[in-house]
């Protein structure tokens, strides 16, 4: 049950039946009825201790209120009739307050349309809801569009789009509102989206596939695929140990949350791809990188292979590397931005891929990096597997937009 339409209820006090009663005046009862009563007795407290057990486990999973909400990552979840779950991102309205806010977007998949539904809830509308007070949510998710169907609605599909002015929290509840459990999953994409660090969440974040434009094949940069094709086999193992972030050991998972790098510092970042239900047409993976000063900041993106032909010194080209997002703006004779890298590209295996971003610049540059896809996944820990394995063997495509 969504938690705005929650009330507390009397429950009806059983009437007892008449028994004997002792010489003393005390009832008593014959052996087998109460042997009946300590048998139900001790069911009632194994149910309780079993609920009370379930309880615990969903609490420290998190995701049941405001304090412990969780962060979307396209995870597949399953909601039993009436169950609630929370999620929260966090919105900023850019680098250039001059520009008009960006969209945040968020996007619900179930396997069963119409059984579960989400609001958009702003820190105030918690406030509200705390307070016992009446209101309407700032969102909710509607049916996407679908020109195909014969109301040009999809309902296994909801979205929500919205911007603000400010650095603000929101917060997604998610409700199923079927008689029987409901399979979902969410997700949250835009430029200005981030979401809380690590010890503030439960899970991971990712976001949500974005619009590209026309594809090209992508050219690799050679600044860093020089640069660390230079290093010896010694030194690139001694990388893959050292702090989070300087290796593909230690790589991180992009959460979209600004960073600065210092004059030609680097930062790894890792996400895993699966080729999908239909291996004949894979879906893509979309990295975007939005930088507070144009050509500061380069990324490229490597395959297991890459990083094993790194660590042995030996020159490669890398899989993919970013370029300026098509846009057009007045004044831009080529049309791109170049204050948004991207890269996009699919696979035919399940892999994992690096992202390496690069302050190629004299001083410090902002970056925000986001990476999308429906079959896009990120490991458990900020951590990834060592590369020291063998690679995963797969066919990859690459394209930039």
């Amino acid at each position: 049950m969504h938690p705005r339409h929650q009330h507390h209820s009397a429950y009806p006090q059983a009437i007892p039946k008449k028994s004997r009663v002792s010489a003393m005046g005390l009832p008593t009862l014959p052996r087998t009825s109460a042997l009946k009563i300590m048998a139900t007795l001790v069911a009632i407290v194994l149910a309780l201790s079993f609920t009370l057990s379930l309880h615990a486990q969903d609490t420290a999973a998190g995701g049941t209120g405001p304090e412990n909400a969780l962060v979307p990552n396209t995870e597949r979840t399953v909601l039993d009739p009436g169950e609630t779950r929370w999620y929260t991102f966090l919105y900023d309205e850019g680098v250039d307050g001059d520009n008009e806010p960006s969209d945040a977007l968020a996007e619900l998949e179930m396997d069963r349309p119409g059984s579960i539904d989400f609001e958009v809830w702003t820190e105030d509308d918690v406030r509200m809801w705390r307070n016992g007070e009446d209101f309407n949510p700032t969102g909710a998710g509607t049916a996407a569009f679908d020109p195909d169907s014969d109301d040009n609605r999809d309902r296994s599909r909801l979205t929500w789009v919205g911007s603000g002015a400010a650095t603000t929290t929101w917060y997604i509840v998610v409700s199923n509102e079927s008689d029987r459990a409901a399979a979902f999953s969410l997700s949250v994409t835009g430029p200005d989206v981030y979401f809380p660090e690590a010890g503030q969440a439960a899970v991971t974040p990712t976001s949500t596939p974005q619009t590209s434009g026309a594809a090209e094949t992508a050219t690799a940069s050679a600044t860093m695929t020089t640069t660390a094709a230079a290093q010896d086999s010694t030194t690139a193992s001694q990388d893959m140990t050292t702090m989070a972030g300087m290796g593909p050991a230690s790589a991180l998972s992009p959460t979209g949350a600004r960073r600065t790098l210092a004059p030609g510092e680097s930062r790894w970042y890792t996400f895993r791809y699966a080729e999908g239900a239909d291996a004949d047409n894979p879906s893509e993976a979309v990295v975007e990188l939005a930088i507070s000063r144009p050509n500061s900041i380069d990324f490229e993106v490597w395959t297991e292979e890459n990083v094993q032909q790194w660590a042995n010194g030996e020159d490669f080209t890398p899989t993919g590397a970013g370029t300026p997002a098509f846009a057009i703006e007045d004044g831009d004779s080529d049309n791109r931005d170049r204050r948004l890298l991207r890269w996009v590209g699919s696979g035919a295996a399940t892999t994992t891929w690096y992202v390496i971003v690069e302050n190629t610049s004299d001083s410090a540059a902002s970056y925000r990096l986001t990476v999308s896809g429906p079959d896009v996944f990120f490991p458990a820990q900020n951590a990834a597997n060592s590369s020291s394995t063998a690679p995963t063997t797969s066919t990859a495509t690459s394209t930039a937009t």
